[in-house]
């Protein structure tokens, strides 16, 4: 069963839609079902997935920077 979750949750993760919002951001809407049933199959926190889906974070010797991805950045 666990590996048709996991399957489950692949395929919705890309029906999910990102769009691009102002200054180059993105976002996932709240109103994506597909994204909403991808974290409910995987048991993840919807918003913090919708956070890291869309930003990265750097880390510099002792320093962490979260910054968000453009729409390019997001599906490379």
């Amino acid at each position: 069963m666990s590996i048709f979750r996991l399957l489950s949750s692949i395929l919705h993760l890309g029906n999910v839609i990102i769009d691009e919002g102002d200054n180059e951001t993105t976002f996932v809407k709240e109103s994506d079902k597909s994204f909403s049933t991808f974290c409910s199959l995987l048991k993840i926190d919807v918003n913090r997935m919708r956070t890291w889906l869309c930003n990265k974070r750097i880390k510099t010797g002792s320093e962490v920077v979260n910054t968000t991805l453009n729409l390019n950045q997001v599906f490379v």
